[in-house]
């Protein structure tokens, strides 16, 4: 028996393996047989040495076996030592040398019954739970990145040949995750397949070894992660692989119940992790945020998927709610809707919900208010008391703020719960899975934008640049029209309809997730600049870039004796307001700072900064969360 793949050339489909493209159509793709053209002489001859010829094909079953290490066991050994791997990588110069040997932590969880749901293939096993590989090297990782490990797992076989994923975590200011996976043992033909790689996978980062062949059309069904509960929720895949968004084993997450035990045991008891159901991908899971003071939740989503794998799931979007966080309602009086609202609690100025009510609002505190464009009913919340109103006003003080265009200055005024209620300040409006969504009118909430972006073009030569943001603009100079299109200069100087700027600037919010911060730096408020203006310059900022961002946040740091702030990177702002810049540069350096006051210190881990080195057409730009 030959385990290895049928030989192809690179960017070619294993067309012949049974390894259907949908769960539906599982049948395999037969091989065509070799034709021979015998005579009845070669017959006989060929009958009289059957049983010579079956010796030897025995023989080279044997020694074929034995190179993959599979024996006499239809499937993959489990001791990595019988690969017969070489003592020495397969990579030259530019590979770099791994961190220490990865970690899986235990999952002592035996998943009985677990993946009854999943769909099978044929030659197509998968395994319970991932079995970590030390010395494998299908990828390589170009920088050396001492904060990044690429790490390997044999996740199930096909017809014997290891299935692998290969991923990592970025754990620039905030984590995010790239995989990918391979079919093969590297002392054999090893493809990745394009169609369960992340996009970020190959890149600047990481390299496929020069044998590796890339297959574009195998799909593996139990891979290929679509909606799940009733279509009510969704693999989330906006900026990850075709079919939902890896984010490494299970094991060594939270989610995981020797993972929390062994990293935090003292677990907030303001989280909560429950099974929800059986999928055809595998266990769903659930963790609640809640905030008990408020009656609130925020929840996330993962499925672990076959070999101990996890996936990102979340609710499906609602189709009523664009991008300026406009809701499409018509009022009870007819009226429509043009105000835009918050959907992630009283967040920051990217978004961290969908906010639920963890105490269901009662029927005596609601009021009927008008219907979605989709159909939903909308309900405001009319107890002046409630949870959802009292907690905005101990946030404001009763005082909201909106810009005046004319002045080019922030208006601050006094608002009474009345006013707000009338104005339908906290809307109720049921999702998917029947929760209450909290919807919190953007006037009267507490204020948080991301305060001052500015993005500096440094291009090789004078160049014209189109520069866009996937973000709700307030604010901007020049004027944000769709975007901006500036004459850039080396120097980063810009000329935008005939008018010189040194950069572009704008407030906003961002249409991604805000991250929680677990990690930061906790200093006297006097010394925040100063330690923040470090930390650009190891980022990779330069004198300039640093000097504007703190001649803008000394007004604006807390009156308070201590300074709490975390910074979010370049990929951390890549999700929560994707940048668009054409022609494309060849660095992009994004930095973020999140801060807040305190009156007492306390303890945080230190983030993790990594340098940025610029190089040919570069992009840069800070900004910072204003809370008003």
């Amino acid at each position: 028996m030959n385990n290895e793949l049928p030989q192809t050339d690179a960017n070619t489909s294993l067309t012949s393996s049974p390894i259907v493209n949908h769960p539906d159509d599982a049948r395999a793709v037969p091989v065509e047989p070799r034709r021979f053209l015998t005579k009845t002489g070669l017959v006989i001859l060929l009958l009289a040495n059957a049983f010579f010829i079956a010796l030897v094909l025995a023989y080279v079953v044997y020694i074929t076996s034995s190179q993959l290490g599979l024996m006499e066991d239809p499937f993959l050994s489990s001791d990595p030592a019988d690969w017969n791997l070489p003592d020495t990588t397969i990579f030259e110069d530019d590979v770099v040398s791994m961190p220490d040997t990865p970690v899986l932590y235990p999952d002592s969880n035996s998943y009985l019954g677990m993946y009854e749901n999943v769909v099978s293939q044929p030659g197509v096993e998968w395994f319970t739970h991932p079995l970590l590989l030390s010395g494998i090297d299908y990828a390589y990782l170009l920088n050396n990145f001492e904060y990044e490990q690429l790490n390997f797992y044999q996740i199930g076989t096909y017809n014997g040949t290891p299935i692998v994923i290969a991923d990592y975590s970025i754990t620039e200011m905030g984590t995010a995750y790239e995989y990918a996976i391979y079919v093969g043992t590297p002392t054999s033909t090893v493809y990745r397949l394009a169609n369960h790689t992340s996009k970020g996978f190959i890149g600047q980062m990481v390299a496929d070894n020069e044998r590796i062949l890339i297959d574009t059309q195998t799909e593996f069904s139990a891979l290929m992660f679509r909606p799940v509960l009733g279509d009510r929720l969704i693999p989330v895949e906006a900026i990850f692989a075709s079919y939902g968004s890896v984010q490494g084993m299970f094991a060594n997450s939270e989610y995981s119940a020797d993972y929390r035990a062994a990293v935090f045991p003292e677990v907030s008891q303001n989280v909560e992790y429950e099974f929800i159901e059986r999928t055809p991908y595998g266990p769903l899971y659930r963790k609640s945020i809640i905030q008990p003071e408020q009656g609130t939740a925020m929840s996330a989503f993962v499925i672990r998927g076959v070999g101990g794998i996890q996936v990102a799931y979340g609710y499906r979007p609602m189709t009523f709610v664009s991008d300026d966080r406009v809701p499409q309602i018509t009022w009870s009086d007819g009226t429509q809707n043009m105000s835009r609202y918050r959907m992630d609690g009283l967040g920051s100025c990217g978004g961290g919900g969908p906010e639920v009510a963890r105490e269901r609002v009662l029927e005596e505190d609601l009021q009927y208010s008008g219907m979605t464009s989709d159909g939903r009913a909308v309900y405001s919340v009319i107890n002046p008391n409630h949870k959802l109103i009292e907690r905005v006003f101990a946030v404001t003080n009763g005082r909201v703020y909106t810009y005046d265009e004319a002045t080019r200055t922030t208006v601050e005024r006094e608002v009474t719960r009345a006013e707000m209620i009338e104005a339908y300040g906290v809307i109720i409006i049921e999702n998917d899975l029947g929760e209450q969504m909290i919807f919190t009118h953007a006037d009267y909430g507490p204020q948080a934008e991301c305060g001052k972006p500015v993005i500096y073009l440094y291009p090789e030569a004078t160049t014209t640049v189109s520069v866009s943001l996937d973000a709700l603009i307030t604010k901007s100079e020049p004027l944000y029209d769709n975007g901006w299109t500036v004459t850039a200069h080396p120097d980063g100087s810009l000329i935008h309809q005939g008018v010189p700027y040194e950069s572009l600037y704008w407030d906003g919010y961002g249409n991604g997730q805000y991250p929680v911060f677990d990690k930061g730096y906790v200093v006297r408020t006097s010394e925040a600049l100063a330690l923040m203006g470090e930390h650009l310059s190891q980022m990779g900022f330069n004198e300039k870039e640093i000097a504007d961002f703190k001649l803008f946040w000394v007004d604006h740091l807390p009156l308070t004796p201590y300074t709490q702030f975390s910074w979010i990177g370049t990929r951390g702002m890549n999700e929560m307001a994707p940048l668009t810049v054409s022609p494309r540069p060849d660095t992009v350096l994004r930095a973020f700072v999140d801060f807040k006051g305190l009156e007492e210190p306390i303890s945080l881990p230190p983030q993790q900064l990594n340098k940025i080195e610029r190089k040919g057409f570069t992009v840069t730009e800070w900004g910072g969360i204003i809370r008003q």
